[in-house]
């Protein structure tokens, strides 16, 4: 839709009825869903221009099966951006099950100009069938006369602790 919205991310199916899995725009007056929304939790969201990035623990978005934690909202369909992330290190290597640690996901994005940063818990970012070792945190830059997004990595990554979490903040 146009105008001014609020997007709203996290572990949710429904706003007042209207069928929306994890991401939902409300408009002033009602929610309505993102196409067919992802199929896990939404963990961050960022903007630019019309564009809403979502990252988190899915691996489809709008039926795209290779979206992997991040995709692209137009307002009218999703898109992936290269082949996402993986392989993801688990927060609770001592292995006390349940829901506790997702081994894949992106926690933070942050938005310059046509490049994302992204930070999470992730070791690979993917161009096609190619990866390339992110560790934690990696970059997708925009190639619009190619009309493609390509991963990079930021000087090999990070290394993380148990328990640690990567956050970005934008920086001028």
């Amino acid at each position: 839709g146009s105008g001014p919205a609020l997007y709203a991310g996290g572990s949710f199916f429904f706003g007042s009825g209207t069928f929306a899995p994890n991401i939902a725009r409300w408009d002033g007056t009602a929610w309505t869903p993102l196409g067919t929304g992802v199929n896990g939790i939404v963990r961050t969201l960022a903007v630019r221009e019309t564009d809403l990035f979502v990252g988190g623990e899915f691996t489809t978005a709008g039926g795209l099966t290779n979206a992997n934690r991040i995709a692209k909202w137009d307002g009218l369909k999703w898109t992936a951006l290269g082949g996402g992330v993986s392989d993801g290190v688990s927060d609770d290597p001592g292995g006390s099950g349940g829901d506790c640690c997702p081994t894949n996901a992106v926690d933070a994005i942050a938005v310059r100009g046509n490049e994302l940063y992204v930070g999470g818990e992730f070791t690979k970012a993917w161009n096609g069938t190619t990866s390339v070792n992110a560790n934690y945190v990696a970059k997708a830059s925009w190639n619009p006369d190619e009309q493609s997004w390509t991963w990079s990595t930021l000087d090999g990554g990070i290394g993380m602790e148990n328990d640690a979490d990567a956050h970005l903040v934008r920086v001028r």
